[in-house]
């Protein structure tokens, strides 16, 4: 196993993942700012992004609920070329503290996709944890995601 710190979040990660680097993260267009990592396992066809933002001097008005909404609402609009569908909510619990998230799949160059994202809030501090993974594999991956999200720790 492998460690990752993402400001205050700490994952840990098995072999054969690797960190993306900056050419690599900038290939995949993901939402957001750079704050943050990535992470991939080409074998598994597996991709993980962990992204933070500070919730601003308001923080304490501004819960991980909210954020997922606001996320879900996000990826949606910039995915409706890519058939995407949202398969639910849900909450969970990350690093000891109450996250929110939701599923969903979409098609990328013909292959059928699975992702969830999930917003968790440590403090001031928001947290985006995104998982991306082929249908056809997803068995695998999602057991690999969670070992992941069992590992998580500030």
């Amino acid at each position: 196993m492998n460690d990752i710190v993402v400001d205050k979040l700490t994952l840990s990660y098995p072999d054969g993942f690797h960190i993306m680097d900056a050419g690599e993260k900038e290939r995949l267009n993901f939402l957001g700012g750079d704050t943050g990592e990535c992470l991939s396992d080409s074998d598994r066809h597996i991709i993980i992004s962990i992204g933070y933002k500070s919730a601003g001097g308001l923080g304490f008005l501004v819960s991980a609920k909210d954020a997922a909404k606001k996320t879900e609402a996000a990826i949606r609009k910039a995915m409706l070329s890519f058939s995407y569908h949202l398969n639910g909510f849900d909450k969970r619990s990350i690093g000891g503290e109450d996250a929110e998230g939701f599923r969903y799949e979409y098609e990328a160059q013909g292959i059928s996709m699975y992702a969830e994202s999930v917003v968790v809030k440590h403090e001031h501090t928001l947290y985006y944890l995104h998982f991306y993974a082929r249908k056809e594999l997803l068995e695998e991956s999602l057991a690999v995601w969670g070992d992941i999200l069992s590992s998580a720790g500030f």
